[in-house]
């Protein structure tokens, strides 16, 4: 993906990057979201906080 340095986002790893996108989805009214089978309880949390 080639992009400009201003529309970076850095996070500390992917647990943060998944709460920020998780909070930019629902403030455009986003309600659900599909994820796979597997996955970590604190991340399924992150998505339904």
């Amino acid at each position: 993906m080639r992009t400009d340095p201003e529309r970076l986002l850095v996070c500390s790893g992917y647990t943060q990057g998944l709460g920020l996108l998780c909070a930019v989805l629902r403030e455009h009214g986003l309600a659900s979201v599909a994820v796979e089978e597997y996955g970590l309880p604190p991340h399924h949390e992150i998505i339904t906080l």
